[in-house]
């Protein structure tokens, strides 16, 4: 596992954290989540983006996993068959 996939499964698990149990909407989880870790990452001094392009970037790909965890589970309804 790369370390682009660990930041973004550890950005995913916070976002899904305050939407879950701290119960905020999705657009302020965002918010949240991006100010937090874009303070870490300045003070790394590691290059980011502008805060909205962060949450823009941050809601997209909370709305893919939505999508793949609708597809996973529509295409195995049915039993299925043996050869």
């Amino acid at each position: 596992m790369d370390y682009a996939s660990v930041v973004i499964s550890f950005v995913l698990s916070v976002l899904f954290y305050n939407i879950r149990q701290v119960k905020l909407t999705l657009s302020e989880s965002a918010n949240l989540v991006t100010r937090e870790f874009l303070i870490f990452w300045e003070k790394a001094r590691i290059p980011t983006r502008a805060l909205p392009n962060c949450v823009k970037k941050l809601i997209d790909l909370y709305q893919a996993w939505r999508e793949l965890q609708k597809n996973c589970k529509s295409h195995f309804q049915g039993p299925r068959k043996e050869f």
